[in-house]
């Protein structure tokens, strides 16, 4: 949902959506409807649930991987084939503006700069796009506004977004914007930076893409006839990209329970241990019994580590007052010679 102020903010989505009203196609996003009511406009689009490729290298801190790309690239030359055969020029293309579907599709999306023509062969002098992705022809449309571009310019940003996809930056991304520029014009056609880890169809790839001369440059058909795309490529690999991009978030959340659960479950056992302590310190207790051991009370209550200390505390003052507590020995005497008693007449 987007406020609009005036008409001609209006007029800036009018072609936007007029591209993607007339533009089905599986490789580019879909529009559902639009609405415009109380200046507010609503764009109702397809849903993508994997989300943009930019998003998943940067959650996943790691670029594509060569099959990876190579399946991306050839998607991403289907769409530009069906736009430009509908005189449709992108004119930012990107990894933030492809998106993926969990089943593999590859989608171009934002096309709010993009630029629809009457005719195939119509020409734009419009300075317009990201720098970093850029073309050379659009750069010197600035200086020089005899120098208009065509379609060409889709299939150099194509060139450096594979190049964002291996490196997950574009290059001379730590430039400033006008610094780019400039050396857009000035410098050759950028590459891998380190070309050895890559194919050699991927290397080649790039390089017939990034052709700073657009009367040079390949069009999308030619591309989908490199050896790179034109193989038997599967989309298992982006799903499991973005399966791993979804189970980052998942992972979180279970190691977080998982590292709670075991605290909860530590403190019981420290509790039973501390109650085993306590009902070991009998040592307290037996003392106290000694001088109470023929008062029967007195060691019904000796188990109990509570109630140890206080019949502890009256048998000394009670010991004086009650003379019944030493007769209590003598007859115990007996009691304990009665086997020798029984072994002398035996002798």
């Amino acid at each position: 949902m987007c406020v609009l102020d005036n008409e001609d903010d209006l007029a800036d989505f009018t072609v936007e959506i007029d591209i993607l009203s007339e533009c089905r196609h599986p490789n580019v996003v879909e529009l559902h409807e639009a609405y415009f009511i109380d200046n507010k406009l609503w764009m109702l689009l397809e849903y993508c649930d994997g989300g943009a490729l930019d998003s998943v290298m940067a959650e996943l801190e790691k670029g594509l991987s060569e099959l990876q790309i190579a399946y991306v690239c050839r998607e991403m030359c289907r769409g530009l084939q069906f736009l430009h055969s509908r005189r449709v020029i992108h004119r930012d293309l990107k990894a933030g503006n492809v998106l993926a579907t969990m089943t593999g599709g590859v989608k171009l999306a934002d096309f709010g700069v993009s630029a629809k023509n009457k005719s195939t062969l119509q020409k734009h002098d419009t300075f317009i796009g990201t720098p970093y992705w850029m073309a050379p022809e659009v750069v010197l449309c600035e200086t020089f506004r005899d120098h208009p571009y065509d379609f060409k310019v889709d299939i150099w940003s194509l060139g450096i977004t594979l190049i964002e996809f291996a490196q997950m930056e574009p290059p001379n991304h730590e430039m400033t914007p006008m610094r780019v520029l400039l050396k857009i014009q000035k410098s050759e056609p950028p590459a891998l930076d380190q070309p050895s880890r890559w194919g050699k169809a991927f290397n080649d790839f790039i390089a017939r893409a990034l052709v700073k001369d657009p009367e040079k440059r390949p069009t999308a058909v030619e591309l989908l006839k490199h050896e790179f795309v034109s193989g038997n490529l599967d989309s298992k690999p982006l799903r499991d990209l973005l399966l791993e991009y979804r189970a980052e978030v998942v992972e979180e959340e279970v190691v977080d329970d998982d590292s709670e659960e075991p605290r909860s479950s530590h403190m019981p056992m420290e509790e039973d241990d501390s109650t085993s302590v306590r009902s070991g310190d009998t040592p307290d207790v037996k003392m106290s019994e000694e001088p109470a051991a023929g008062t029967p009370p007195g060691a019904g209550r000796a188990p109990s580590p509570p109630r140890a200390p206080v019949p502890a505390a009256p048998p000394s003052p009670a010991a004086p007052l009650s003379p019944a507590a030493p007769p209590a020995p003598p007859p115990a005497a007996p009691a304990a010679k009665r086997p020798h008693d029984d072994d002398l007449p035996a002798c």
